[in-house]
């Protein structure tokens, strides 16, 4: 039996890995969103559902004109199957995160080995990045699900001519561009086009099938089109961001993305030329370090070549760098807007591995096994360091991967010792943040905390008002909106009111009248913002403040 057993591990070894990572990112369905961007997109999300204004969109009830639909819209479609939940809300992203991986292998196949391909599956749905695209939901999951669902469709089409491949390939390319905008278009071309260039392929870039690929896309954003014209375009009184009379239009196929660039719009945050160097080291994790190595000799072997052919396709390098430097070249930088090309640098990453042996692969190997003991001890400081489980099963459970690991460790070889070793580890660390540290961290998010106690004991329907404190999820949890209160009004509003406050407002309402009471008071902390003294639990309450539910009687 112990045989058997033994040899269907062995021959089903990476379905039962892709497993183990797919049900870390399922759990993180569960998990509260986030604030800024995630309970912001929520919020929308459901004003979105609950008015029915599909083509326009508004933040509590105001313009808003950051982000195409997309992710609005498909998370109208799961509240309406599912209900308004964390759940309903992340799952169609999470769908196309996985369409994402399923995509990367298929691209990967075409041009390299079966165990390539595969590889190229388990690092990217392994990496950081995508544990956090599948927890903390924004635009950039759907948008890198469906550019890497773009070039392999697209390459597909290429190479066997068939008309159904191209027009998917539109529809996904449309949809990329729902997602976040012009740079969903901008990562595919610069992909292919980059890889038919160096090939000499010039009569496939000039085929007229091209413009049936743009008529597919335009019709695919012509819903979201119509909606900013009437929105905005229609309205030149308006102001929005600053911008008087913008036009939607004009707004999403350039202001947003190449706005950036070219100083169109004044958003700035001062990130340095080489931010996203920086952010690569822990968004690419716990493959960086191989991913690094592989590019550089990618690069060196295409530039020894004087630009020959010496790999099968040039899509990966092309997307990669060439975006970088497009993204690099923004005013204003935030860590995942580079998860987009992560495919790309999966596929390298995967390539490079499958194609080592020898003395480098032996050095990496070290190295690499000192970095998954790295993270073990990270899970461990965690437990004790920084939030204790409140389940025996949690550290039950990242204790056997690491008996995992160590059996791999003394019965694989070669380059699988290592791809195995490095993705269970990762399995272990992501299990111990999704099962233990999100859910504990995300009790001092007050607006959630405060919008779940307001859904369960606001009954009959008072009115919610916040004061001096915002938070976008208070709206998504209590599935109302609560409206902005100025003090001077207090006196005004009708008994039974309940007000959402951080100290200072609840001390300044005190001071007003008599007629204030609090109901519930929760920690506070910006989760998104952590900080030493907050990450070590015998410092974090001197650093963790409070916020109120009131009751205006």
């Amino acid at each position: 039996m112990r045989n058997i057993t033994t040899a269907l591990i062995l021959k089903y070894k990476y379905q039962l890995i892709l497993c183990a990572i797919f049900i870390v990112h399922l759990s993180n369905l569960f998990i509260d969103v986030m604030e800024i961007d995630a309970a912001q997109y929520a919020g929308i999300s459901l004003d979105m559902f609950k008015s029915g204004s599909y083509l326009q969109v508004y933040l509590n009830g105001l313009d808003y004109l950051d982000k195409p639909p997309l992710l609005f819209w498909s998370s109208c479609v799961s509240f309406f199957v599912f209900g308004v939940s964390n759940f309903s809300y992340k799952f169609i992203p999470f769908l196309t995160l996985m369409l994402g991986v399923y995509a990367t292998y298929r691209f990967a196949k075409l041009w390299y080995s079966q165990r390539a391909a595969i590889f190229s599956a388990i690092i990217l749905a392994s990496s950081q990045a995508f544990y956090l695209m599948s927890n903390d939901v924004r635009t950039d999951g759907l948008l890198t699900g469906w550019v890497i669902v773009s070039v392999w469709l697209i390459t597909e089409y290429l190479k066997k001519k068939t008309w159904r491949y191209l027009i998917f390939a539109a529809i996904a390319t449309g949809l990329a561009m729902l997602a976040k905008g012009p740079i969903g278009l901008v990562a595919v071309g610069v992909a292919i086009g980059y890889d038919l260039v160096l090939k000499r392929q010039w009569k496939e870039i000039t085929r007229p099938v091209w413009v049936l690929y743009l008529v597919i896309i335009a019709l695919v954003l012509l819903p979201m089109c119509v909606g900013l014209y009437e929105q905005y375009d229609m309205h030149p009184e308006k102001v929005v961001y600053g911008l008087k009379g913008p036009s939607g239009l004009l707004f999403f196929f350039w202001t947003q993305s190449f706005g950036r660039i070219t100083g169109d719009i004044y958003w700035d945050n001062g990130a340095p030329l080489l931010y996203f160097i920086q952010t690569i080291l822990w968004d690419f994790q716990p493959w960086v370090l191989i991913f690094f190595i592989a590019i550089i000799l990618s690069l060196y072997n295409l530039v020894i070549s004087k630009f020959t052919l010496n790999r099968p396709e040039y899509a990966t390098i092309g997307g990669f760098l060439l975006v970088f430097a497009i993204l690099s070249l923004s005013h204003y930088k935030l860590p995942h807007y580079i998860f987009l090309i992560f495919p790309f640098a999966a596929i390298i990453t995967a390539d490079f591995l499958d194609r080592i042996d020898g003395v480098l692969l032996r050095t990496i190997s070290r190295i690499q096994m000192g970095l998954i003991l790295l993270f073990f001890i990270a899970v461990v400081i965690g437990f004790v360091f920084v939030f204790p489980p409140h389940f025996i099963l949690v550290p039950l459970l990242c204790g056997a991967l690491f008996l995992v690991v160590c059996i791999i460790f003394l019965r694989f070889y070669g380059v699988e010792k290592l791809v195995f070793s490095t993705a269970i580890m990762a399995v272990s660390f992501n299990a111990m943040m999704s099962l233990n540290f999100y859910p504990q961290l995300l009790k001092y998010q007050a607006s959630s905390a405060a919008g779940k106690w307001i859904q369960r004991n606001n009954q009959p329907k008072h009115p919610v008002f916040f004061y001096n404190t915002v938070g976008f999820a208070l709206d998504f949890y209590q599935n109302e909106h609560a409206t902005p209160l100025i003090i001077e009004q207090l006196d005004t509003i009708s008994s039974g009111s309940w007000i959402y406050t951080n100290q200072e407002g609840k001390d300044a309402l005190m001071q007003q009248t008599n007629r204030i009471f609090v109901v519930m008071e929760t920690p506070s902390f910006s989760v998104t913002l952590l900080n030493a003294n907050f990450i070590n639990k015998y410092t974090r309450p001197a650093s963790v403040k409070k916020c109120y539910v009131l009751e205006f009687r």
